[in-house]
């Protein structure tokens, strides 16, 4: 049972390692060993990693990005850093005390970064009781920013000369139907025909649209 498990690991560590490591722990029968000489081999905190991605997270400010993408930029960092130093993952009162502080840190972080245009949303989540969490102040964000776009939209009368442009359609009567130049009298209609016609251009001249206010028409 032993010699199965050990030759299923080894097999997952083989597919895991770059081709150019292979030749170094191919011959190596042991998986618990050969876990061991890649551990101390590469298991080491690259600190100058680290500090570029410290500054990275504390100099990146949303600037011409979109708040979503602003936001998406700056979670691909903090998930590089949680992968190379992870938060304790003991359930004890002092490491939810540590990852609550943690979360606190990146909700600083994200609010800072922001631009000044979002300045009074950032206010106003900053004095709800109790702190929104992360996820919730990017949604207050984001609720803002549509209110924003609307506003402007509203103040470039983008939307006033949208419905003028209806009004004046249908002053216009687009959908009017047109209506004859006339009526020609045909020959033999006698004088019975003459009166019909008559009577018809007199009902349409009294006739009023509902909808464009022009005779003739009723819709």
């Amino acid at each position: 049972m032993w010699e199965k498990c050990n030759a299923v690991v080894l097999s997952w560590i083989m597919n895991a390692v770059r081709s150019g490591l292979l030749s170094s722990v191919v011959y190596c029968g042991d998986a618990h060993r050969v876990w061991c000489d890649l551990k101390e081999r590469f298991d080491k905190i690259n600190g100058a990693h680290i500090f570029q991605l410290h500054k990275e997270i504390h100099s990146l400010t949303q600037g011409t990005m979109t708040v979503t993408d602003y936001y998406t930029t700056l979670k691909g960092l903090w998930n590089e850093y949680d992968s190379i130093m992870p938060c304790p993952g003991c359930s004890c009162n002092e490491s939810k005390k540590f990852q609550e502080h943690c979360e606190y840190q990146r909700f600083l972080e994200f609010l800072m970064g922001l631009n000044k245009t979002y300045a009074a949303a950032r206010g106003q989540i900053q004095m709800q009781t109790p702190t929104p969490n992360l996820n919730k102040a990017f949604s207050l964000i984001m609720d803002h920013e549509s209110q924003r776009n609307l506003a402007h939209i509203s103040s470039d009368g983008s939307l006033p000369r949208i419905v003028e442009s209806f009004a004046l359609l249908s002053q216009k009567g687009v959908n009017r139907p047109q209506i004859s130049a006339g009526f020609r009298h045909q020959p033999g209609g006698g004088q019975y025909d003459n009166q019909f016609i008559n009577s018809q251009k007199s009902q349409r001249s009294v006739v009023l649209c509902e909808m464009c206010g022009f005779r003739g028409h009723t819709k």
